[in-house]
């Protein structure tokens, strides 16, 4: 097995990591309707599960996830792990189980979650997407995660290019539909971590709170995105602040979406790649109800 080395994010988390904090109880919310979409909709729609560095390619896996989940009990966090590999499998993303393997995937649940967040942002500002393309992470991104908030991530991504993937923003000639020639690279995600604070995740279920970090880990949403509808599990904190259960879990459309998401060229420009996911939540999908096989 190809093993990937720690990255600083992950590895400066573990580090800090460590308090042990109680799980969500199980709950009931209500069924979700998926309403029709317009065009100009599916765009915005998209657009709000695809930020992107500097406007380059749209960062998704490519590779294996190995997690690790810290502040449950072992039998919590398999179960939490679980529920998310359930929803990778579905866009083709493979998970290894091997606990040798090095894992890129780390979940911490602490109770000081924002002294955590407080502690990343002034002892390791650099921990943000490409380093060595985007350079320092900005007072808005560094003030965004510092925010008071249920769940943080913060991904590691990198450009590669379509001669390969061995080091970050290579890059490939090649000749486009205009029969012009462009520079072809694509976005890749290669690690997350995902800050969960159980005060503020009281009464969700697993199911919803599974859900949840899968549709933060499988795209790549802004952590200040507003989900102001019942379209999408990532609502489920807005309708908490309004009373509302929120969702149970993925809802067709997160469904729609991830099967678009995982559907495009990697290689293909960013606008092209939106419009992929756009199209796909225009359309049915195949069973509704069950989760899609991505094509």
């Amino acid at each position: 097995m190809r093993r990937a080395g720690l990255s600083p994010i992950l590895f400066a988390a573990a580090v800090l990591l460590g308090a042990t904090s109680p799980p969500p109880p199980p709950s009931v919310g209500p069924e979700i309707v998926v309403r029709g979409m317009t065009t100009n909709d599916a765009q915005e729609e998209a657009r709000k599960f695809t930020r992107s560095q500097a406007g380059g390619p749209i960062a998704r896996w490519h590779n294996w996830l190995c997690f690790s989940v810290q502040g449950l009990a072992p039998e919590q966090g398999v179960m939490l792990v679980s529920l998310i590999k359930r929803d990778a499998a579905v866009v083709g993303i493979r998970t290894i189980d091997d606990r040798s393997c090095t894992w890129n995937v780390l979940i911490g649940v602490t109770a000081d979650a924002d002294a955590f967040a407080a502690k990343l942002v002034k002892y390791h500002p650099a921990l943000f997407r490409d380093y060595d393309t985007v350079g320092l992470a900005s007072h808005h991104e560094l003030g965004v995660l510092a925010a008071p908030r249920p769940v943080r991530w913060l991904a590691v991504e990198r450009t590669v290019g379509a001669v390969g993937s061995g080091a970050s923003n290579e890059e490939a000639s090649h000749i486009n539909d205009s029969s012009h020639i462009s520079v072809n690279t694509r976005g890749d995600k290669v690690a997350e971590l995902i800050i969960v604070d159980p005060k503020r995740i009281d009464g969700l279920g697993w199911q919803q709170l599974a859900d949840y970090i899968a549709m933060v880990l499988l795209t790549d949403p802004a952590m200040d995105e507003r989900f102001a509808d019942d379209r999408s599990i990532m609502s489920l904190f807005t309708a908490r602040e309004r009373g509302d259960p929120g969702p149970p879990g993925l809802t067709n459309e997160d469904r729609q979406l991830l099967r678009g998401y995982y559907a495009f060229d990697a290689y293909l420009p960013p606008a092209q790649q939106i419009g992929t996911i756009a199209a796909s939540l225009k359309a049915p999908l195949p069973d509704a109800g069950k989760a899609p096989t991505v094509p």
